[in-house]
C-alpha cells in the first residue's frame, strides 16, 4: 500500500463516472475528465488484484469495500489516507470536491458560467493545506499484508517515484490538452498554469522526501539533499523565466501583471531559501525544513491570487 502515498497528492481531480456529463458542447472537458476516470479505474482494478489477499488487514479491507461499493471514486483518496496512515484519521476529502463541482456544473443546463479559476485555486490551497498538515512523525504505511512499520531508510521514501510520475503525467497531459483547446485564454493560463502544476508535483514530492530523510535518518544523506535542492532550483529558474514571458502579454498596470509579479517574487524568495539551505548543508548546519515548506505555501497562496485575477471562463460559448 505504500505506493499510494504520493498518488494521493495529485488525485485532486479524482476519477468519477461521467455518463451524465456527455453534452456535446462540453466535449473537450468531458474528454479530459474521461481520461482521468479511465486511468484511475484501471489503476484500482490492477491494485485490487495485486492485493486481493491483503483484505484481512482492517484498513485494507475498508479500502476495497468502499472502492467496490462506490465507483464514482469521490472518497477513494480519503480511504488511501485512512489505510496508509492508520494512526491518524486524516480526512482530506475536501481536496476532491472540485471534481464534483465540475460534474454538477456540466449537468446544470441553467448554469451558463462556471469559474475554472476558482477550481484551480481551491486545488492549490488544498495541496498547501495538506502539506502543512503532514506529520512525518506519525506517518506509517502498510505493506506485505498485515505488516506495518515507520519509514526506516531513504529507499522507503524513494520507492514511490515511478508511480507518482506516471500518475502526474496522465493528469498533466489531459490538463495541457484542455487549456490548449479552450477557445478562451489562448495560452495565458497554459504557460504558468502547467508550470505551476509541474512545480507543485515536483516540490511536494521533494518536500516529503526531505521531511522523511530529516526525521527518520539520524545522519541524513547530505549529497542526496543537495541533489534535490539542485533539482528545485532548475524548476524555479524555468518558472521565473516563464512568468516573465507571460507578463509581457499584459500592461504593467493591470491586475494580471501585478499578480504575476507577486507570484514571481514568491518563487524568487523560495530560490533564496534553497540557496540558504544548500549553504547550510555544505557547512554541516541543520536544514530549516519549515522555512522551505512555508515558501511552498506562499507559492500556493500567490497562485490562488494569480488565478483569481482572470475573468470567469465561459464554457458555453
Amino acid at each position: 500500500m505504500k505506493k499510494y502515498f504520493f498518488k494521493t497528492f495529485f488525485i485532486f481531480f479524482i476519477a468519477f463516472t461521467l455518463t451524465s456529463c456527455s453534452d456535446d458542447k462540453y466535449a473537450t472537458l468531458t474528454t479530459y475528465l474521461s481520461t482521468i476516470d479511465n486511468y484511475y479505474k484501471s489503476m484500482i482494478l490492477e491494485e485490487e488484484t495485486s492485493y486481493i489477499d491483503a483484505k484481512e488487514n482492517k484498513n485494507t479491507k475498508l479500502f476495497f469495500n468502499r472502492v467496490s461499493e462506490n465507483y464514482t471514486f469521490t472518497n477513494t483518496a480519503t480511504i488511501f489516507f485512512e489505510s496508509i496512515n492508520s494512526n491518524k484519521n486524516i480526512d482530506k476529502s475536501i481536496i476532491f470536491k472540485d471534481s464534483i463541482q465540475i460534474c454538477n456544473a456540466l449537468n446544470n443546463k441553467k448554469m451558463q458560467y462556471y469559474n475554472l479559476n476558482n477550481i484551480l485555486s481551491n486545488m492549490a490551497n488544498d495541496i498547501s493545506d495538506y502539506m502543512n498538515s503532514f506529520d512525518a512523525n506519525t506517518f506509517k504505511f502498510t505493506y506485505d499484508k498485515n505488516n506495518s512499520k515507520t519509514l526506516k531508510s531513504i529507499d522507503d521514501i524513494y520507492i514511490y517515484d515511478d508511480s507518482a510520475k506516471q500518475n502526474y503525467n496522465k493528469f498533466s497531459a489531459a490538463f495541457s490538452k484542455y487549456i490548449k483547446e479552450h477557445p478562451l485564454k489562448k495560452g495565458k493560463v497554459k504557460l504558468v498554469g502547467n508550470d505551476l502544476m509541474n512545480f507543485m508535483y515536483t516540490n511536494s514530492n521533494i518536500y516529503t522526501k526531505t521531511i522523511g530523510i530529516y526525521n527518520y535518518i539520524n545522519t541524513y544523506d547530505s549529497k542526496k539533499l543537495l541533489e534535490l535542492f539542485k533539482e528545485q532550483k532548475t524548476i524555479i529558474s524555468n518558472t521565473i523565466t516563464n512568468i516573465d514571458n507571460v507578463k509581457s502579454s499584459y500592461d504593467n498596470s493591470s491586475n494580471e501583471y501585478k499578480t504575476l509579479q507577486y507570484l514571481q517574487n514568491t518563487f524568487i524568495k523560495l530560490n533564496s531559501v534553497i540557496d540558504t539551505e544548500t549553504r547550510n548543508l555544505k557547512s554541516n548546519t541543520s536544514v530549516n525544513i519549515s522555512e522551505v515548506t512555508n515558501s511552498f505555501s506562499d507559492i500556493a497562496r500567490e497562485y490562488n491570487n494569480y488565478l483569481n485575477s482572470f475573468n470567469t471562463i465561459v464554457f458555453n460559448k
